[in-house]
């Protein structure tokens, strides 16, 4: 599997590290069946072994540890390392405190994970995503168990993740997108394996777009359902924007809508980044700053035009939105 990609066949043959025990903390020199002989990031190897407890029975097929600078990693999300394990019984891994997000996909066989005090079973198509720095542990169950193992870093990468676990609620494992995220992870591959000027720009374009489809994985298998709520969602924003003055509440909307509140809510903030009611709010002060700067109405008329009767109340959500009190902004931004 990942021929096309030149990847690296190790025989890895029982390595193993318990750092707790002290049974075996690999010097870099001495473990050449992890390590190609070429340019790679000392440094984020060391943090693996000293983070990690771990038995690699079995075998790995991994990406070469091309080189790249520090400028591109704190610019661009990036791939730490990629591989495809063919893991024995023996096989586990047990760590914290790394500084990396992994999505780990099974193959063939069976898998477990502990993440968060939770146990998952893992099966073919199964895809887990964790942060690394938070305590886990994976293992083979059984005898058996095929997985390809995505370490990839970026500050941008815990924003994409948290829209993964609210998508997912709260879940790290996702079930039944194999050919949302293997077809995206041909792409990066495919992309990383290529040197050029771009080459950092490109890899992080790839990441964030398998991101994107593993979020909207449920829209993409189920076109007619996203098209439908897309059409409803755009209806609902036109509605507001129309009727903004009006006494808007979630109840009305998810009554107007047909849809539970919760689930409105959910939705609404998945098609606008706000929820109904911020989104109200918002559309109400932006009229508002236009009336402002536009007209010579007062402060109290400007508030009972845009939905908002009481002038206090009024001033005082303007100022927390915009830092600024009515008065001062209509003085600031007189013409």
């Amino acid at each position: 599997m990942f021929e096309k990609h030149h990847l690296i066949h190790y025989d890895l043959k029982r390595i193993t590290c318990d750092n707790s025990k002290q049974i075996l903390h690999p010097d870099l020199q001495d473990t050449p069946a992890l390590l190609p002989d070429y340019n790679f990031d000392t440094e984020q190897i060391n943090r693996l072994f000293e983070t990690a407890d771990f038995d690699l029975s079995g075998s790995a097929d991994v990406l070469p540890f091309y080189p790249q600078t520090k400028e591109e990693q704190k610019k661009y999300l990036y791939i730490q390392t990629f591989s495809y394990m063919e893991s024995k019984k023996n096989y586990f891994t047990k760590r914290s405190d790394y500084h990396s997000f992994l999505l780990c996909y099974t193959h063939d066989g069976e898998g477990e994970l502990v993440y968060q005090e939770q146990l998952y079973k893992l099966h073919e198509g199964d895809l887990f995503i964790i942060d690394c720095t938070k305590k886990h542990s994976y293992r083979t169950k059984g005898t058996h168990w095929a997985h390809s193992d995505l370490h990839i870093s970026g500050d941008y990468l815990s924003v994409l993740y948290e829209d993964f676990l609210n998508e997912n609620h709260g879940l790290c494992k996702k079930e039944n997108i194999g050919q949302i995220y293997l077809s995206n992870l041909e792409e990066l591959l495919e992309t990383a394996r290529h040197q050029g000027k771009h080459r950092g720009l490109l890899i992080s374009h790839q990441i964030e777009k398998l991101f994107i489809s593993l979020i909207t994985a449920e829209e993409i298998q189920n076109p007619p359902f996203a098209m439908e709520m897309e059409q409803l969602l755009s209806y609902l924003v036109q509605y507001i924007q129309h009727h903004y003055q009006e006494n808007l509440t979630l109840d009305y909307l998810a009554d107007f809508s047909g849809i539970s509140k919760y689930h409105l809510s959910r939705l609404f903030h998945q098609y606008t980044g706000f929820s109904p009611n911020e989104y109200i709010i918002q559309t109400r002060l932006d009229h508002a700053r236009f009336l402002l700067i536009n007209t010579k109405l007062s402060i109290k008329q400007i508030g009972a035009m845009v939905g908002i009767e009481n002038e206090a109340y009024f001033s005082r959500l303007f100022k927390k939105r915009h830092d600024i009190t009515p008065g001062s902004y209509r003085k600031k931004n007189a013409k």
